[in-house]
């Protein structure tokens, strides 16, 4: 039953995210400049970073006692880093 509420509450949010999309796209924006000096589109940076958000609401948590924005700019943030590490010529390890 508690399951079934949970699941209720995160469709709720989840629509309400979706109906404020603008306030999402500033979001994702803002995290995008962050790495447009690195020499990729900033379109592709903005998609991979769709992509982390995507993954944020379907980990989000009520029980995390954060907002969905805060929780999901880490996700934004490490798509994007691991494109980074992943595309160039030399592949560096996360531990360098």
């Amino acid at each position: 039953m508690m399951k079934i509420l949970l699941e209720k509450q995160r469709m709720v949010i989840k629509k309400k995210w979706c109906k404020s999309w603008k306030k999402i796209d500033g979001l994702i924006w803002n995290t995008v400049r962050r790495f447009v000096h690195r020499g990729y589109e900033r379109d592709d940076l903005y998609q991979i970073a769709c992509i982390g958000f995507i993954e944020a609401v379907k980990r989000f948590d009520f029980n995390y006692n954060v907002e969905l924005s805060t929780y999901s700019v880490q996700y934004m943030l490490g798509e994007i880093k691991k494109f980074l590490r992943d595309d160039g010529m030399i592949k560096v390890s996360r531990n360098v």
